[in-house]
C-alpha cells in the first residue's frame, strides 16, 4: 500500500487462500489514487473469482464457483456477483445433490469487515428465495430480541390456532408447551451451528495471523502502524505504539486491532445456544401463562391481545434502543404478529369444524 501513487490509480492482482470454505480468491483491479489523509476513501474497483470446496464446512458438500465485480472506496465497496454449486448436498437430507445458485448485491466496509446484503436471490433446485440482511463485526442484542419476538409470535399463533379449533383448555396448553420446547430447542440448535461456524472462522483467522507474525514480522508491524495512523495517531507515535504492543503480545494486538477479535466478544456457541433457547422460552411463556388464567370463553381473544401488547412493547423498545422511531418498530412487529395469529386462527377454525 505504501508504494501506491497519490496522483493516479495502480493496477493490481491478488490471490488469497480462504480457509473455510477452502479455496482460492483471485482478484484483478485498480487501486488509488492513494488518499494519504483519509486512506478509507481510497477508490478501488475490479473483478474476482472464487473456487471453493464446501466439504470443508461440516455437514454440507459441493464445489462452489463464484464471480463478481466490485467498485467504491475502502469503507464502502459495492459488489455484485453470482455463485454456482452444481451438486450441493446435505448428506443427511438430500443424497443426490441439487443445483444451488445465488445472485447477490452487497455493500462492504473494508475497514471493519461489515457486510450489508442489499439483495440475495437463492435458487436451490427449483424454489427461488429472496433475502437481505447484515453481517456485522460486532455483537449486540439483536439475536436475543428477535428470538424473544419469535417465542411470542410462534407460540401464540400455535395456541390461537388450536384454540380456534374449539379444543379443550388442556389440549391448548399441551400444544403451547410442546411449541415452547420444540421452538427453544430449534433456536438453540440453529444458534449453536451458526456461532460454531463463526468460532471456526475466528480460529482460522488467528492461525493465519500467527503464521504471518512468524514469517513476516516487519510487514505485520507495518500493518499495525498503518492501522493506528488511520485512527489519527502521528506516524512516529503509531510506530512506537505498534512496537510496544507487539513486544507485549503481538497476536493479541493484531487480533484486537486488525481482526476486531477480543476475549469479551469471542464467539461462544454453547452460551449463544442457551441464551437463544432461554429468550425463546421466555417469549413463549407469555401466551402459555395467558392460557392458564384466561376464561375458556375468551381464550383466543385473551392470547391475541396479551401477545400483541407484548410485541408492541418489544418492538417499541427495540426501535428506541437502535435509535429508530418507536412507532415504526412497534407497527412492524404488530402487523406481522396479527397476520401470523390470524392465519393460524383461520386454519384452526377450518379444520376444527365438523362437516356432515
Amino acid at each position: 500500500m505504501r508504494n501506491i501513487a497519490t496522483d493516479a490509480p495502480a493496477s493490481f492482482t491478488a490471490s488469497v487462500t480462504n480457509p473455510i470454505p477452502a479455496g482460492n480468491i483471485d482478484i484483478t483491479g485498480s487501486l488509488g489514487p492513494w488518499q494519504s489523509g483519509d486512506p478509507a476513501s481510497t477508490p478501488l474497483d475490479g473483478t474476482y473469482t472464487f473456487a471453493a470446496d464446501l466439504g470443508t464446512i461440516k455437514g454440507i458438500e459441493g464445489h462452489l464457483d463464484a464471480k463478481g465485480e466490485m467498485d467504491g472506496m475502502f469503507d464502502r465497496i459495492t459488489t455484485h456477483g453470482e455463485t454456482t454449486t452444481e451438486r450441493f448436498r446435505i448428506p443427511r437430507l438430500n443424497a443426490g445433490g441439487l443445483l444451488l445458485k445465488t445472485r447477490y448485491e452487497a455493500v462492504v466496509d473494508g475497514t471493519k469487515g461489515d457486510v450489508e446484503l442489499t439483495g440475495v436471490e437463492i435458487q436451490l433446485g427449483r424454489p427461488v428465495l429472496h433475502a437481505q440482511g447484515v453481517v456485522e463485526g460486532t455483537k449486540g442484542i439483536k439475536g436475543k430480541r428477535v428470538t424473544l419476538n419469535d417465542g411470542i409470535v410462534s407460540t401464540a399463533s400455535l395456541i390461537v390456532g388450536v384454540a380456534a379449533a374449539q379444543a379443550a383448555r388442556q389440549d391448548v396448553l399441551v400444544a403451547g408447551v410442546a411449541g415452547l420446547v420444540a421452538g427453544a430447542l430449534s433456536m438453540a440448535a440453529g444458534e449453536y451451528v451458526s456461532v460454531s461456524s463463526q468460532a471456526d472462522t475466528e480460529q482460522a483467522d488467528l492461525r493465519r495471523e500467527k503464521h504471518e507474525l512468524a514469517t513476516e514480522p516487519q510487514a505485520e508491524e507495518d500493518e499495525l502502524t498503518g492501522i493506528y495512523v488511520r485512527r489519527g495517531l502521528a506516524p512516529e507515535l503509531a510506530r512506537t505504539v505498534a512496537k510496544q504492543l507487539t513486544a507485549k503480545g503481538a497476536l493479541a494486538a493484531h487480533a484486537r486491532d486488525e481482526l476486531g477479535l477480543t476475549e469479551e466478544l469471542a464467539a461462544r456457541p454453547l452460551q449463544a445456544a442457551f441464551a437463544s433457547a432461554a429468550t425463546f422460552a421466555v417469549g413463549a411463556g407469555v401466551p402459555i401463562a395467558t392460557v392458564l388464567v384466561a376464561p375458556s370463553t375468551a381464550l383466543v381473544l385473551a392470547v391475541f391481545v396479551v401477545s400483541l401488547l407484548c410485541l408492541v412493547a418489544l418492538g417499541a423498545a427495540a426501535a428506541r434502543i437502535g435509535g429508530a422511531p418507536w412507532l415504526v418498530g412497534a407497527t412492524r412487529v404488530t402487523v406481522w404478529g396479527v397476520l401470523a395469529m390470524a392465519a393460524t386462527a383461520a386454519v384452526g377454525r377450518l379444520f376444527g369444524t365438523t362437516v356432515g
